[in-house]
C-alpha cells in the first residue's frame, strides 16, 4: 500500500506547488522531485540495460524486444518463460 500511495503523492505533488503560490520554492521542489525519481528508478533501468547488452539474459527473458517492451509498459520485473527455470 506505501508504493501507490507515495507514487499518488509524487503525481500530485505538482498541483500543490503550483496552488501554494510564489512562496514556495517550486524550482528547488521540482528539482528534488526529478532527483527523487530518477534514484529511485535507477536500479530498475540498471537492470534492464544489464538484460538487454547481455545476449544469454535476454534469451532468457524472451529476447531483446520483449525486455524491452517490458520497459516501456512499466513492468519492474521482466517475466521468464517456463524454459528459463527448466535452463538453469
Amino acid at each position: 500500500m506505501t508504493a501507490p500511495a507515495l507514487t499518488l503523492a509524487l503525481l500530485l505533488s505538482p498541483l500543490a506547488t503550483m496552488q501554494a503560490g510564489a512562496s514556495f520554492p517550486a524550482g528547488l521542489a521540482g528539482t528534488l522531485y526529478l532527483a527523487w525519481l530518477a534514484g529511485s528508478m535507477a536500479p530498475t533501468l540498471a537492470g534492464y540495460a544489464e538484460i538487454l547488452t547481455s545476449g544469454s539474459a535476454a534469451h532468457r527473458y524472451g529476447g531483446r524486444a520483449r525486455v524491452a517492451l517490458g520497459a516501456v509498459v512499466g513492468s519492474s520485473s521482466p517475466s521468464c518463460s517456463s524454459q528459463c527455470s527448466a535452463s538453469g
